[in-house]
């Protein structure tokens, strides 16, 4: 597993010390070639020779990957981690991408590109980075292109888009390719304020996706902000705890097939309160200003969520909430009750509309069992969910025409947690039917 240099004060010949360093990456590659398990260091301040064209730097295809550091520089051998500064990995020819083809690890490295910056990560492979800063080109993309269950872990990405210059530019600056699982700790830009429409978008293909502490308040150009591009993806996208401008949109489309979008605390100021989930079936979408007195809020903040959904939907394929989980204190008989509001055309029915409670029914089992307040089977008489006469719903809009509380009871044979969730088997309920639940459930 040897260790090689690349500085732009060394002499090119074999990189085996500082002095004897490449003066590109490109260099190195040709010379050797790069095993798993190697170790490159490139000089912090270094502004390495210029590829001038499409770049593609190969790594191993299994085993450890390739590990490149950004060092001050010494003498000899000796290193000390510091983040880029320089141009270390550099291609600026007007269509050049720089690509790294196999399995990497990146650890504060600076890299410019005239166009894309390509992590290519197939099956056995593995692409990491730290403190990765991506100088792309205009209109360019960071492009995770996962596939065959790789995985991609990025730890504060920075995505440098100076190159856009103030001119409003449509291409989505992060796209996460083909079939595999990538996270994000920490996503910010720079000169974000020219990128029109969405900021990330995935394949057609299934990605499993998971962002969080981003920064995107910076995407304040005219054209509305989307989080999440609209189009064919099948993929699970999570992003929770970032910043976006004031207003945002978080996705244009309506998922297909597997899809499943989930959105939380995003806003530009703390939001906890914030949500948006998304399947092929609805979607949801918390408001702060449409809540029920006394129920459900987030850090004092009150909630509701407006639900929605498509014409997919049915009692066989609901639209499902995320779980509110709970504690049950002790045991025995116990109903769980959760409380809606609409301005449908007519109550919902326990075919419509209906409350799932998973809860540990026997003692000292860890087990959970489903109890529901749907129909009994898919044949039987469908019938009105419970009137609910005395709550109260706040806020402008809705005529809350319609209260009405979904109860389940069970038995509960083992203290300790349970979860519940709102299933809605009524298809092409719109945003104008201010179809709300209320988030909290009572156990009594």
């Amino acid at each position: 597993m040897p260790t090689y240099f690349i500085d732009d004060g060394g002499d090119n010949s074999d990189g085996s010390t500082w002095a004897k360093a490449y003066t590109s990456i490109q260099a190195l590659d040709s010379a050797v070639t790069i095993a798993s398990g190697d170790t490159i260091y490139i000089g912090a301040d270094s502004n390495c020779t210029d590829a001038s064209a499409a770049l593609t730097i190969t790594g191993p295809a299994d085993g450890l990957p390739v590990t490149i550091i950004s060092s001050t520089v010494g003498s000899g051998t000796t290193v000390s981690y510091s983040a880029g500064t320089g141009d270390q990995i550099l291609a600026t020819g007007a269509s050049s991408d720089i690509t790294f083809d196999g399995s990497f690890a990146l650890v504060g490295i600076r890299a410019k590109a005239g166009r894309h910056i390509i992590l290519a990560a197939d099956s056995n492979e593995y692409a990491t980075t730290q403190n990765f800063k991506a100088v792309i080109g205009p209109s360019g993309q960071v492009q995770l292109t996962m596939s065959n269950g790789s995985s991609s872990h990025n730890k504060n990405l920075t995505i440098d888009l100076t190159a856009d210059g103030t001119t409003g530019r449509s291409t989505i600056p992060v796209y996460f390719g083909s079939v595999g699982y990538c996270s994000i700790d920490g996503l910010t830009f720079v000169n974000s304020g020219y990128r029109t429409g969405a900021i990330i978008a995935a394949a057609s293909l299934y990605c499993d996706v998971t962002i969080t502490g981003f920064d995107f308040s910076g995407f304040t150009n005219a054209t509305e902000c989307e989080i999440l591009a609209g189009g064919a993806t099948f993929g699970r996208i999570v992003l929770t705890n970032g910043i976006t401008k004031a207003s945002v949109v978080p996705y244009n489309g309506t998922p297909i097939g597997g899809a499943n979008y989930l959105f939380t605390n995003y806003r530009d100021a703390d939001a906890p309160e914030a949500l948006y989930a998304a399947t092929a079936h609805g979607t949801l979408l918390s408001s702060a200003s449409i809540y029920r007195t006394g129920g459900a809020s987030v850090e004092g903040v009150a909630v509701g969520w407006l639900i929605t959904t498509t014409a997919l939907c049915s009692e066989v394929t609901p639209f499902t909430t995320p779980w509110i989980y709970g504690t049950v204190a002790s045991t025995g008989s116990k109903t769980f009750d959760l409380y809606l509001t609409s301005d449908l055309a007519a109550d919902l029915t326990d075919a419509e509309c209906w409350l799932e409670v998973e809860y540990l029914k026997d003692a000292d089992e860890a087990q959970w069992f489903l109890a529901t307040d749907q129909r009994a089977t898919i044949t039987a008489t469908a019938a009105a969910q419970t009137d609910d006469t005395t709550s109260t719903w706040n806020g402008t809009g809705p005529s809350f025409t319609y209260k009405q509380k979904l109860s389940v009871t069970a038995t509960i044979g083992e203290t300790g947690q349970y979860r519940a969730r709102v299933a809605v088997g009524k298809a092409s309920i719109a945003s104008t039917s201010y179809f709300y639940t209320d988030p909290k459930v009572t156990v009594s």
